[in-house]
């Protein structure tokens, strides 16, 4: 007895990516492809902003706030350099 479901499709092991996308052209159509772009790009434009607002408030605060208190207190200046890695990296967590 054969107790194959016709609801739910047969896994298809395509051989290459342009296998695929030959795929989708032919079923779904050339806009698919395009379908995301949109949405993606809004995406990308807040979370750049959001990104960049945070590295450039990280900045400011190391070098008005907490560089002054390590150089009173340790007596250790921070270079911008560790300033800009510091902050690149808090900003982009």
């Amino acid at each position: 007895r054969n107790n194959n479901n016709n609801n739910i499709p047969q896994s298809v092991t395509p051989s290459s990516s342009f296998t695929i996308l030959k795929t989708i052209l032919h079923t779904k159509g050339p806009r698919t492809l395009w379908s995301g772009l949109t949405p993606r790009m809004i995406e990308g434009l807040f979370s750049g902003g959001v990104l960049l607002a945070a590295k450039e408030g990280l900045h400011n605060v190391l070098t008005n706030v907490a560089s002054p208190i390590i150089t009173k207190s340790v007596g250790l200046t921070l270079p911008p350099s560790v300033i800009g890695f510091v902050s690149g990296a808090g900003g982009g967590c």
